[in-house]
This record gives structure tokens, C-alpha cells and sequence, in this order.
């Protein structure tokens, strides 16, 4: 049976299910709407800012199509970036953004003051430094305050490190 749910989702459930007052899944591969949640999901998610542009659910790294709106690019992002849930230590860590619009953003007020505080209080601090080598890829990878006197590295994490795997750029 096809069921609309009071926040506007489509769940596929049997009359076993509402005898036994179960509510099908939203986001299951089991549920034949699943794809059309998933649009309505990334379409509410972010206020009718970005909308679904392609994709196939197959588990939680099929990659979408994704367009912001404000911009017109198309991105791609994994389910499981895409539909990730806020927690009390990362309450930004969810929902999808745009890298091409975000990439335009200015780096966190908390990062720069802590940069300008290192750079101030202790001599032989370097900020975006790239000693630090990935030893998969062999890149650099910069790191926000390096202090190689003090043996001390910082790297503040926000919001855009979360687009490291889960975002390609075309």
C-alpha cells in the first residue's frame, strides 16, 4: 500500500504493517518511493535551496545529483553525507551545502583569532603549513597552526571538512 506519512513522505507498507501498527521505513531500499523521499527530503532539508538533479538508491554511498539553486551548479554528494544526522558535538555536521559556494565562504572567526593568538604568542608559528604529507595520496596536507618548536599541531575542524569523500566536483 502506498501511504502518505503526516510530514508528506511516501511509505510502502503492507496491512500486516498497520494491523500491527508499524510505519514503513522512509529511507529504505525495501520502500519502491524511496526516491522520491529522497528528493523531498533534500528539497526540505534545505528550504527549497537545492533540489535533486539524478541519482539511483542503492545503499548509503549511492551518490545524487545535486543542484543549489542560488547558484545553478550541480554537485555530487553520498547518501550518507547527504541525510547525516546532527549530533550534540557536530550540530553542522548534516544536511548538504554547496563546495562551490562554500569555498567562497571565509574560514570560521574561532580559526583566524586562533591563528592571529599563536602568531602573536609563540615565535616559529606557521599557519596553513604543509609539512604534514597524506601517505596515501603523497599531498600535503595543510594544517591550520603548526608550532614545530612546541611540537604542537591545530587543525580546526568545521562544516567544509566533511566534503574530504563525500563530495566530487565535475
Amino acid at each position: 500500500m502506498k501511504c502518505l506519512n503526516s510530514n508528506g513522505y511516501i511509505v510502502d507498507i503492507n496491512l500486516d504493517d498497520v494491523k500491527q501498527n508499524k510505519a514503513g521505513k522512509l529511507f529504505s531500499k525495501n520502500n519502491r518511493f524511496i526516491l522520491d523521499n529522497i528528493k523531498k527530503y533534500i528539497y526540505d532539508d534545505t528550504d527549497g535551496s537545492y533540489e535533486y538533479v539524478c541519482g539511483e538508491f542503492k545503499n548509503a554511498y549511492s551518490v545524487f545529483g545535486i543542484i543549489h539553486k542560488k547558484c545553478g551548479r550541480v554537485f555530487y554528494s553520498k547518501w550518507c553525507n547527504i541525510y547525516r544526522n546532527a549530533s550534540k558535538k557536530e550540530p553542522n555536521r548534516h544536511g548538504t551545502r554547496c563546495p562551490f559556494c562554500a569555498a567562497s565562504q571565509l574560514e570560521s572567526t574561532h580559526a583566524l583569532i586562533l591563528k592571529q593568538v599563536w602568531m602573536h604568542e609563540k615565535d616559529g608559528t606557521v599557519v596553513e603549513d604543509m609539512s604534514c604529507i597524506n601517505p596515501e595520496t603523497n599531498h600535503p596536507l595543510p594544517t591550520d597552526i603548526v608550532n614545530h618548536t612546541e611540537k604542537i599541531a591545530i587543525e580546526v575542524q568545521s562544516w567544509f571538512h566533511d566534503f574530504n569523500k563525500g563530495i566530487i566536483l565535475y
